[in-house]
């Protein structure tokens, strides 16, 4: 699904706040390709051109373990025009694309993998699967206390049981891999790492070159009164 068509689909304003969460959930899903790797990194704009945002393209050599990839958040929209990227990423820009529409959502951090939270109505909360494209009616506690609940919603869109296996593992509370490490599942992915960051050097971005450019254009005043003189 092109860009242009996941956005078309983003600005659906009939229907339930489930009805959409389902609209949204599937465009996120066929728009973002399911890519993360060094080496096509800059061909599908992992890498921040520098014609996109300087600072963040000279962040990438300062501090590549963070910025060589990027993923967005509170600017979902130029998620979705990256158009790829990891779970976390789907489920950034699910998450945001939803609050646009003042839908409650969060974004949820496992270990391996991540998904999105939403309130769908009053008391009810879905987890939404953006990166495999499936939505479990279901809140996040009564999951993780019954993994395989998982299991029919993910079979329906066609994942194998090996696959599924994986999954539920991975939802699990009693993970051994999170627990062996310590691991703390949060809603934290992109309040702390992203989301202030990104909207400061969007902002710096046009701010620096004004501050450069304003000294020639504030000396160039009284030489042109001068010459007209």
């Amino acid at each position: 699904m092109s860009k242009e068509e996941v956005f078309e689909k983003l600005k659906n304003k009939k229907g339930s706040d489930k009805e959409f969460v389902e609209i949204a959930n599937n465009a996120i899903h066929e728009g973002i390709l399911h890519y993360w790797d060094d080496e096509l990194a800059k061909e599908f704009n992992l890498l921040i051109p520098i014609y996109e945002n300087y600072l963040l393209f000279l962040s990438s050599y300062i501090r590549p373990d963070i910025f060589k990839k990027y993923e967005f958040c509170g600017l979902w929209k130029k998620g979705v025009e990256q158009g790829v990227g990891w779970c976390t990423q789907s489920s950034a820009l699910l998450t945001y694309a939803l609050r646009d529409r003042d839908i409650e959502s969060d974004i949820y951090v496992m270990l391996y993998h991540a998904v999105s939270l939403v309130k769908v109505q009053d008391n009810e909360w879905w987890v939404a699967d953006p990166d495999y494209g499936v939505i479990i009616p279901h809140s996040i506690q009564k999951i993780e206390s019954n993994p395989e609940l998982i299991r029919p919603f993910y079979q329906a869109k066609d994942f194998n049981n090996e696959q599924i296996d994986t999954l539920i593992k991975i939802f699990d509370k009693n993970n051994p891999d999170e627990q062996k490490i310590g691991y703390i599942r949060d809603t934290n992915y992109c309040t702390y790492r992203h989301k202030p960051f990104e909207y400061l050097v969007y902002f710096l971005k046009w701010l620096i070159p004004l501050l450069l450019i304003f000294p020639l254009i504030y000396s160039s005043i009284p030489r042109k009164k001068y010459e007209n003189e």
